[in-house]
């Protein structure tokens, strides 16, 4: 379509670089989580805990952030053309740098190779959004220009030749073979694919780029993904375009036939597929809780969808942009909107300046958070069509990190516009859509015609000739029995646009010789005024289906086993038309070796259907998985060799499987996890050792229940009401015994600020990493760093109303030192908290929760739970938990980087402990514990705090955590110790302690920089050399006090003239803007009017000083006005002293 003479030319150029980019993109970082997810695998189950990879233990260790610093940066929340470029670019150098072994290494070397060409790509399409239009005289000549810079960029991609990028929706086993059916995407759209046996197992229901000789595959997931177009019915390959209101829950993607919003939570129920795990290791390698990320809604919207020519009504477009509340301020921001070739802007415009006749730019110098900007633009109608009105592109900048001192990153949005039709009533042609249905047929590979047992496409494209938009285009298919639809709707709802066309597939088995039918009803459809319309589709599609002897006897013996049982007369039957099949097949032994494979094929679908049938019943999810045992796993049933399985799993509980290693000979064996009843006939004994693993992944356990079809083929008792009963069984299980087990630990996963996850059969509790320093949690320690995990839920094995909820308590030397265990030892043998107790570490191994016999870091307790009535109980237990590990690691703060200044030994005084075993901090912590105050250490990569022991408020939400919302500090001070303390409204002035205390002159730094005093919260330092246990009292009683207040933050009278001093060092600007807002709260506009060319330097200077209270919850001289929309003032408390200096 990029071809000269288009008049879309330029956006398929644009939108062809766009996919390309995007696409590599998805490739390599699926390479990259396909890595860390093997590592992690193998480190997880690995029988030796000294497995160990450099890599990975570099990203999971404390210091990840300062890895993973460059990932980070690349801000993956919302892309862009340029996002896409950073990202390649970022990731090549990226895996350079750590040594990694991609599988497909030649998708990074595409931006490196192809770098000039791109980047100047790049440059001319910032140029279309920002500079002026190319005159038509040269138009042609420049999009030749580019298309043999894009030629250069596409020409690197031919490695993909070896690739193919498809989706397998469909598993089947045929006698020895595995197949995988699914959908391959190729440069024309889709073709039908058939994978055999491969060397692999293949993800189902994901989108792979699968190599040629099937030894190898990359996971797409989560930028690349195969969904629903958003108000349609058909699927199609959607490439990440953004999180939705800065929710990572929710996520935009696009692809050529519109958008798709997804719900990450809901997709793994929904579609079978583990979406939010993916999305999670995403997010550990690609987001930082440093990192500032704007969040910014925007909307274009037309007050008239259609407009006539010539009529001299003009329509309204409005461009409306709101800057979120958890986003940031935004300054220098640019808005760029365009119009199609059937509109212009009128020539007068109250905002912005036109470009050109078909684009304008609006510009505004700043953006607070929670505020909104709009812009209406006239338009007029010039010519007839019906097109989309092309996205309008906004730029802006911003601060990247919470370190920042200015707004020094850039950010691009583009918002898509509406749909509009523009009529010419001179015009001779029918503003209306017409829409064409062909039909066709695509046999299986290599194949001209349609035997029984064949799996053929069927293809539906609806085209739109006409010249107006159709809506609603819908439509129903009806397949006739004796076909078999393995995948498609039956219902088409799409919507077209002027020229476009809509291929739909279905996937169908035929099952039966003979001439069918397939009927498509009438196509209805709408234009953009509403109007109906229809196609008329009366005629049939017919086509004939082949016999096939072999494939007909392998039918007729599944229609003969459909009970799973064969009788007497069966065997007869079956022997008779085997008999048949003599003068095809007169070796015996292979007509025998054709009967096995088909009785086997038989059982598995009927053992399939039957136990996804049963699921769909009891209203239970399930999906399917497909491995095969790793060696390792292999070894649990002794000799049997690696099995291959098919598995079926409700969430995370795998619940039965079929084993079919040995299906070519015969044998099958069906599995599942322990139900009443399964010790005895007619299962087979556990001492067999035929217990199989339930997945390949070895935390998920086995399934030791096992039944061998040869065992029940020809007893009556067990058919398929009894493998029915079988599978209705371990349903029943999970009902009654996983789904409240599920219930009570995603209660005290919540209640602990976490997420639950099924595994080494229990339920385990991971925690982000702020919240576990708020909660004085740790993950367990593990060589590999790959095990995240710092709370359990057992369920006990004879009573599913007993658990045993346990934390991790954090030390002050993690693994290293256990002073806060063995206090609580001590009050535990005072009589203290009898509910609570000390277990056995179980890490990384089933079985049940024992007593410790020894130091360990496993806190718990026991709770009943017999209803979500009981939840009181399990938050109960929770905050005693938690509040025993914050007690607990109070205690451990000798061993804290804050105490030890890194040498393992305490050094600071306040912190070493005496004679008695106590140091100063212990005698006040029932204080401070009264005081509802807590201990954390700094959760900040900033050097100057990192490391600090902080004082909070242990009512502060458990996800707070930023240095911001600390009361006081002790930090190491080069190993002498040194006290900070924050002011607020209410405390009392004559404090001791405040006589102590100063500003520290190396905090307030540069002007027009945002001073460390309040980025790093280290406004008011105890001001002595050495300090005393008077003294250090006396700073605890300051911090006692500041909990008493109001929190909300205040310069102290003592210390005011020092403030004031140092707060117009770091910003000259200020004493300008006192003096223009000494009459009373002022627009920022207006101000930046009287400020004439210094306009921009007024506006940093109010942005830097607002942040102070947004952004740091620290004083500021100004404020937002309450009164004033837009406007600033100043501070009401400090405004006589404020303005007292002001000449």
């Amino acid at each position: 379509m990029a071809t000269p003479g288009n008049p879309q030319r330029k956006d398929m150029l644009r939108i062809a670089l766009e996919n390309t980019l995007s696409l590599l993109g998805a490739i390599a970082v699926g390479d990259l989580l396909d890595l860390v997810a093997g590592l992690e695998e193998e480190a997880e189950e690995a029988k030796s805990e000294e497995t160990k990879d450099d890599f990975l233990a570099a990203i999971t260790s404390e210091k990840a952030n300062e890895t993973l610093a460059e990932l980070h940066r690349v801000g993956m929340e919302q892309m862009s053309l340029g996002k896409w470029v950073a990202l390649l670019r970022t990731l090549a150098e990226f895996t350079k740098k750590h040594g990694l072994k991609s599988t497909l290494p030649e998708a990074l070397a595409v931006y490196p190779g192809a770098k000039k060409a791109i980047d100047e790509l790049v440059t001319r399409r910032n140029h279309d959004a920002h500079g002026p239009i190319i005159s038509v005289e040269k138009l042609e000549d420049e999009l030749d220009e580019r298309r043999k810079m894009l030629d250069d960029v596409i020409s690197r991609l031919g490695f993909l030749e070896e690739w193919q990028l498809a989706q397998f929706d469909r598993f089947e086993i045929n006698g020895t073979e595995q197949c995988y059916f699914g959908t391959r995407y190729v440069a024309g759209g889709t073709t039908p694919i058939e994978v055999k046996t491969p060397g692999i197992m293949i993800p189902v229901s994901e989108p792979v780029l699968l190599n040629g000789k099937r030894t190898s595959l990359i996971r797409l997931l989560p930028l690349a993904i195969v969904a629903p177009i958003d108000g349609e019915q058909n699927t199609e390959l959607s490439l990440y375009s953004k999180e939705i209101k800065k929710n990572s829950n929710m996520l935009g993607f696009l692809s050529i036939a519109g958008t798709s919003t997804i719900d990450v939570s809901k997709w793994l129920v929904n579609h079978g597929v583990n979406l939010p795990a993916r999305r999670q290791l995403f997010e550990r390698l690609f987001k930082s809780a440093e990192l500032i990320t704007p969040n910014i809604e925007a909307s274009l919207e037309l007050s008239s969808l259609e407009m006539t020519v010539g009529d001299g009504v003009p329509a309204e477009l409005t461009m409306t942009l709101n800057n979120q509340r958890d986003s940031t301020t935004l300054e220098s921001l640019s808005a760029v909107t365009n119009l199609p070739s059937t509109l212009r802007f009128m020539p007068e415009q109250e905002q912005g300046e036109l470009v050109d006749e078909r684009r304008i730019e609006v510009e505004w110098p700043s953006m607070e958070t929670g505020s909104k900007h709009s812009a209406i633009f006239k338009v007029e109608a010039v010519a007839q069509g019906a097109e989309n009105i092309p996205p309008a592109t906004i730029t802006f900048q911003y601060r990247g990190t919470e370190s920042a001192d200015a707004a020094e990153d850039s950010g691009t949005i583009e918002v898509d516009g509406p749909t509009t039709q523009v009529i010419d009533p001179n015009s001779d042609d029918a503003l209306i859509p017409i829409v064409n249905v062909h039909r066709l047929l695509h046999p299986s590979a290599g194949e001209q015609e349609i035997e029984i047992g064949d799996r053929f496409e069927f293809e539906v494209i609806l085209h739109n000739i006409g010249l107006g938009r159709a809506t609603d285009v819908e439509t129903y298919i009806l397949v006739p029995e004796g076909l078999q639809v393995l995948d498609g709707p039956e219902h088409v709802l799409v919507n077209l646009a002027p020229g476009e066309s809509r291929r739909m597939r279905w996937s169908i088995r035929a099952r039966k010789p003979g001439i069918y039918q397939v009927r498509i009803c009438d196509v209805v459809y709408k234009d953009l005024s509403g109007r109906r319309h229809a196609t008329e589709c009366s005629e049939e599609y017919r086509f004939l289906v082949k016999s096939n002897k072999r494939r007909q006897f392998r039918f007729a013996v599944r229609e003969v086993v459909s009970d799973l049982q064969i009788t007497d007369s069966e065997e007869i039957l079956i022997a008779s038309m085997l008999e048949g099949l003599k003068e095809q097949l007169p070796d015996d032994s292979e007509r025998e070796s054709l009967r096995a494979a088909a009785e086997t094929d038989a059982i598995i679908e009927i053992v399939r259907d039957a136990v996804n049938g049963v699921a769909r019943e009891k209203g239970i999810q399930v999906r399917e998985q497909v491995f095969t045992e790793t060696k390792w796993q292999a070894k649990y049933h002794k000799e049997r060799g690696q099995r291959n399985v098919l598995s079926f799993v409700n969430g995370d509980i795998p619940f039965f499987a079929i084993d079919f290693t040995e299906s070519g000979e015969g044998r099958i064996f069906l599995h599942s996890f322990d139900i009443p009843g399964g010790e005895g006939a007619p299962f087979r004994s556990r001492d067999e050792g035929l217990g199989i693993y339930a997945t390949n992944r070895v935390v998920n356990g086995t399934l030791d229940t096992c039944l061998a079809w040869e065992d029940i083929r020809r007893d009556s008792k067990f058919g398929l009401p009894f493998i029915k009963g079988w599978v209705g069984r371990c349903l029943n299980r999970i009902e009654k015994q996983y789904r409240p087990w599920e219930s009570v630990a995603s209660t005290f996963a919540l209640a602990i600020g976490g997420r639950s996850v099924h595994r080494w059969q229990r339920y385990e509790i991971m925690v982000p990493d702020q919240v576990k320093n708020n909660q004085c949690l740790q993950d367990i320690a593990d060589p590999s760093g790959a095990y995240r995990c710092c709370a359990w839920v057992f369920q006990a094995e004879k009573d599913p109303t007993r658990y045993t909820l346990i934390v991790n308590v954090k030390s002050g030397a993690p693994g290293m030192s256990k002073g806060g265990v063995k206090w609580v030892q001590a009050q535990h043998a005072e009589g203290r908290w009898p509910e609570t107790r000390f277990y056995r570490s179980l890490a990384k191994k089933p079985g049940f929760p024992e007593p410790a016999t020894r130091d360990s870091y496993w806190l718990g307790c026991e709770i009943e739970w017999k209803s979500p009535e009981d939840d009181d109980v399990i938050d109960a237990a929770a905050s005693q938990l938690i509040e025993i590990a914050r007690m607990s690691f109070a205690r451990d703060a000798d061993k804290t980087e804050t105490a030890t200044h890194g040498k393992g030994k305490a050094e600071i005084p306040m912190l070493s402990r005496g004679d008695d075993g106590n140091n100063w901090l212990d005698h006040r912590l029932e204080d401070l514990f009264e005081a509802r105050i807590g201990l954390r250490m700094a959760h900040t990569t900033a050097a100057a705090i990192r490391g600090s022991l902080e004082f909070f408020m242990l009512t502060e939400s458990a996800a707070t955590g930023s240095p911001s919302t600390s009361m006081g500090r002790i930090k190491t001070g080069g190993g002498a110790g040194e006290l900070w303390l924050n002011w607020y409204e209410g405390m009392d002035p004559d404090l001791p302690i405040a006589s102590s205390m100063e500003l520290d002159p190396a905090n307030w730094g540069k002007p027009e920089k945002v001073p460390d005093a309040i980025r790093l919260d280290s406004m008011f330092r105890v001001d002595s050399e050495t300090i005393d246990r008077d003294l250090f009292n006396q700073w605890i009683d300051g911090v006692i006090a500041a909990s008493r207040s109001t929190l909300v933050p205040a310069w102290p009278a003592f210390a005011l003239d020092a403030i004031l001093e140092k707060v117009h060092l770091c910003e000259p600007g200020l004493q300008r803007l006192l003096k223009m807002l000494e009459n009373g709260a002022r627009t920022i506009p207006d101000l930046r009017a009287e400020a004439g060319e210094e306009g921009k330097k007024i506006q940093l200077s109010i942005n830097r000083l607002i942040s102070w209270t947004r952004r740091y919850n620290k004083v500021s001289p100004l404020v937002v006005s309450g009164s004033l929309p837009d406007g600033i003032d100043i501070h009401p408390a400090y405004r006589d002293a404020l303005l007292a200096g002001t000449p």
